[in-house]
């Protein structure tokens, strides 16, 4: 399986993508995550933003 989480942001910035791909033989680029930590790391950001901590990025 494949896909993506996307975290937006209320104040116009482009939204941020945490692209995945479950297939460890197809995870060759240095971008792509397991879908677990793709979850982790969007949460993460989205947290971080929530509460205002903006040294994440």
């Amino acid at each position: 399986m494949t896909g993506s989480y996307e975290v937006c942001f209320g104040d116009g910035r482009a939204s941020v993508f945490f692209y995945w791909d479950d297939g460890a033989g197809r995870r060759l680029r240095a971008d792509l995550l397991t879908e677990a930590e793709a979850l982790e790391q969007a949460r993460t950001l989205a947290g971080a933003e929530r509460d205002g901590d903006r040294r994440t990025r």
